[in-house]
């Protein structure tokens, strides 16, 4: 009854060696084996062009024993089998779509041919008996429903040659559904997409700021990529950013970065196979420890400023006169985050700014802030220092933000904000704390030279991350850091505690 058989995660997702071999040794005529065999000269995963060819030859070899008619015809697969009424979260997050649901998207009149028989696996659930017989019930109800015919052939791969020639196909979910769907968008062939298993849905309701949302968002795809081995091909966004939409507006992510669609993804390839370190949680940490080689492709991929924002970019070079290598930044995110961490001290930043200014007296200080009082503090400690007084908001020392005080014109200075973020990240010399508009400075940056986190040894106030079980990262380590050319480094469990 249980299969090693599993064509879609084969070519979409990873397996192991042993699992390929089990594949050869028990399939050995199949269009897995072929593949394995054929892809190990390309060692490219998800070679969609590979097993597209190899595919079309099998259809040839099959084709007395499809239905005549089905190039005019909808294919419908049902994944049946322990997806049915298996108990584990990858099953149940498979379950089928209610008939109901079936109808309101199926509404064409051509023959229609049901492809799929339940399948187990050695991670399957093991109430067998149980979840063929709701896979019978489920598989007699859709065919009554829509007065179908179930098409079975002798196996998977017949399957999935009479879903590949069909005129409509009818994905289900799984990988194996995925897998034909992927080949017939290279064959340039109808697909209705019931489950979309590589859509990333960004759903975090309206609480956070710009960059706690660029966290988030950079969480989520990280994490899709850790555990499918592929990109999504969307990320869903349209709950996000919600402090800065007008009422009528659904999804303004790209007012402020580029679609994805239009950069080459070709540079994310490597990152399928391998783990990348990352989490929200991440920027209550030294950021020394990011592994930023890592992080730049998804920050590129993800979070190339927009057309919009790198005019507000130029603007701002323009009329403060930049020169990067001859300006060194003092950012103090303040207000409502010294709720979060322990924030360091004014005199902290007047340390590391008059050691930068005496081994470099000609450097330009530039001053941003959200809390007015570090503004006023250092311009007149530094009276040549400089800040953007047009293009951005401060406010007195309370418990809250800028962006919750002062709502006028709150999506314009966003925009003016992100800019800034981007240049600072340029700046020759960058001192600042923690949070979330710290590590994206960093983020942005790519590398940690000249770059001053001005750390505390602070205590992460626990906080239910978005009904979650995980808990923010603390961190024993010296009260500062000056990171000046350090090395990139992964996060290594002994150099944090996670509060439990």
């Amino acid at each position: 009854m249980l299969s090693s058989y599993r064509l879609g995660d084969l070519v979409l997702l990873t397996l192991k060696i042993e699992e390929k071999m089990e594949i050869l040794h028990d399939y050995p005529d199949s269009l897995g084996s072929q593949y394995i065999i054929k892809n190990q000269y390309f060692k490219n995963e998800m070679n969609i062009d590979l097993i597209t060819e190899l595919v079309l030859t099998t259809i040839k070899k099959y084709e007395p024993v499809l239905p005549k008619d089905i190039e005019t015809s909808t294919a419908i697969h049902l994944r049946l089998g322990d997806v049915v009424m298996g108990t584990h979260d990858h099953e149940k997050e498979k379950r089928p779509l209610s008939i109901s649901h079936l109808k309101s998207k199926i509404n064409n009149n051509d023959k229609k041919y049901i492809i799929g028989k339940p399948f187990f696996c050695k991670e399957s659930s093991t109430n067998y008996e149980e979840c063929i017989r709701e896979s019978n019930n489920y598989l007699q109800n859709v065919m009554q429903e829509f007065g179908t015919t179930h098409f079975s052939g002798d196996n998977a791969d017949i399957d999935l040659c009479c879903a590949v020639q069909s005129k409509t196909f009818i994905q289900g979910p799984g990988y194996f559904s995925l897998l034909i769907s992927e080949i017939r968008k290279k064959l340039k062939k109808h697909t209705i997409e019931l489950y979309n298993k590589n859509v990333v849905v960004f759903n975090r309701g309206d609480c956070h700021g710009l960059f706690s949302c660029c966290s988030l968002r950079l969480h989520d795809i990280i994490n899709y990529v850790n555990k499918h081995h592929f990109l999504p091909v969307v990320v869903d966004n349209s709950k996000m950013l919600l402090l800065y939409k007008d009422v009528d507006e659904t999804d303004i992510t790209f007012d402020y970065f580029t679609h994805y669609d239009e950069l080459d993804m070709s540079e994310m390839n490597k990152y399928y196979d391998r783990f990348v370190d990352y989490n929200e949680g991440y920027e209550n940490i030294r950021f020394e420890h990011l592994n930023f080689e890592s992080l730049q492709p998804f920050v590129k991929q993800y979070f190339t400023p927009s057309r919009n924002i790198q005019q507000k970019i130029n603007f701002i070079e323009e009329k403060y006169n930049l020169v990067y290598e001859n300006i060194c930044v003092l950012f103090y995110r303040g207000n409502d985050k010294g709720r979060e961490i322990t924030l360091p001290s004014y005199d902290e930043y007047v340390l590391v700014a008059n050691n930068i200014i005496e081994k470099h007296p000609n450097v330009r200080l530039l001053i941003q802030s959200d809390q007015t009082e570090f503004i006023e503090f250092m311009t007149e400690k530094y009276p040549q220092a400089f800040y953007f007084k047009d293009e951005i908001r401060h406010i007195k020392k309370c418990d809250s933000t800028v962006d919750k005080e002062l709502r006028k014109d709150i999506k314009l200075f966003s925009y003016y904000y992100l800019a800034i973020t981007i240049i600072m990240s340029k700046c020759k010399f960058v001192v600042c704390g923690s949070g979330n508009c710290s590590i994206w400075i960093a983020l942005f940056r790519g590398n940690m030279d000249n770059f001053f986190q001005l750390y505390k040894d602070h205590i992460v106030k626990l906080k239910d991350y978005h009904n979650k079980k995980e808990k923010p990262v603390v961190e024993n380590n010296v009260s500062h850091s000056s990171n000046m050319n350090s090395k990139n480094n992964t996060i290594h469990n002994k150099k944090r505690l996670f509060l439990m």
